[in-house]
C-alpha cells in the first residue's frame, strides 16, 4: 500500500498518495491551468507534499489567464 498523506484542496483536507501531482488533483477540470500550492503558483506537475494546501487556478482568473499568456509566448517564440 503506497504512503498517504494529508493535504488541504480548495479548503478541504484529503488523504491522497504520497506521488499526488496537483494535476491528480484537477486534471478532470480543464479549466483549471495551474495550482497555487502554499500560496505560490506551481506547474500542475508538481508533486505534493505532507501539508500542501492546494487551490486551484481557472483560466478565467487573473493569475492563469497571465499563465496561458506566458505558455503561448513560448509555443509563438518556438514557432518562429
Amino acid at each position: 500500500m503506497p504512503a498517504l498523506i494529508t493535504v488541504s484542496v480548495a479548503g478541504s483536507e484529503r488523504s491522497v498518495a504520497a506521488d499526488t501531482t496537483a494535476a491528480d488533483l484537477f486534471g478532470d477540470d480543464k479549466a483549471v491551468v495551474v495550482a497555487r500550492v502554499n500560496g505560490q503558483l506551481r506547474d500542475l506537475a508538481h508533486v505534493l507534499a505532507e501539508g500542501d494546501v492546494v487551490e486551484p487556478v481557472t483560466v478565467d482568473s487573473p493569475d492563469g489567464l497571465a499563465v496561458l499568456r506566458h505558455s503561448a509566448a513560448h509555443v509563438l517564440a518556438q514557432a518562429v
